[in-house]
C-alpha cells in the first residue's frame, strides 16, 4: 500500500511539475522579450532614422519603466492620449498580474522539482523533457494567433480590458 501511495504521488508530482515548469518557460520567455532593450534598439534602428529611432527608443523605455512599476515610470502625458493613458493602466495592471503569477508558478516549480529530486529521479527527468516539449507546444499554437495578428489583438482586448467599446474594437481590427 505505501509503495502505490508513493507511486500516485510521484505522478501527481510528475503532472504538477510538468504544467508549472511548462508555464514557467513561456512566462520567463514572454518576460524576458518583453523588457528586452536591445530588441526595440534594433528593430527602430533598422526601420527609422536616428531622430525617429531616440524618440521611439525613450518613449518605449518609458512606456516600459510604467508598466515594470519603476519609480520614474510614469506616462508621459505629452505623448499619450487620456483614452490611451487609461487603457495602459489596465496594461500595467495585466502586466504586474502576470509577473506576480510568473514568480508564484516559478517558485512552485522550484518546490515540485525538489520534491520530485528527493522521491523519484527518473520522473524529474520525464518531468524536464515533456515540459521543454510542452513549451514548444505552447509557442507553435501561440504563433498561430500572428496568422490573423489583428482579429487575435482585438480579441484578446475585448477579453483582458476593461475600458473596451466598440469603437475602440474595430479601431484594433483595421
Amino acid at each position: 500500500m505505501e509503495k502505490e501511495m508513493k507511486k500516485y504521488f510521484s505522478l501527481v508530482l510528475l503532472v504538477l511539475s510538468v504544467i508549472s515548469l511548462t508555464l514557467s518557460i513561456f512566462a520567463f520567455s514572454i518576460y524576458s522579450n518583453m523588457f528586452n532593450l536591445n530588441f526595440y534598439r534594433h528593430d527602430f534602428s533598422g526601420r527609422m532614422g536616428s531622430n525617429d529611432a531616440e524618440f521611439y527608443m525613450n518613449t518605449t523605455v518609458n512606456l516600459l519603466g510604467y508598466l515594470k512599476h519603476e519609480k520614474t515610470g510614469e506616462l508621459q502625458n505629452s505623448i499619450y492620449t487620456e483614452k490611451e493613458i487609461s487603457h495602459m493602466a489596465d496594461v500595467k495592471a495585466l502586466v504586474q498580474n502576470g509577473i506576480a503569477a510568473m514568480r508564484i508558478v516559478f517558485a512552485a516549480s522550484l518546490i515540485l522539482i525538489l520534491a520530485l529530486y528527493y522521491t523519484d529521479m527518473k520522473k524529474l527527468a520525464k518531468a524536464m523533457k515533456i515540459s521543454g516539449i510542452s513549451a514548444i507546444g505552447v509557442s507553435v499554437l501561440a504563433g498561430f494567433s500572428f496568422i490573423n495578428f489583428n482579429s487575435s489583438f482585438a480579441k484578446f482586448h475585448l477579453l483582458m480590458f476593461s475600458n473596451r467599446s466598440e469603437e475602440h474594437t474595430s479601431e484594433l481590427q483595421s
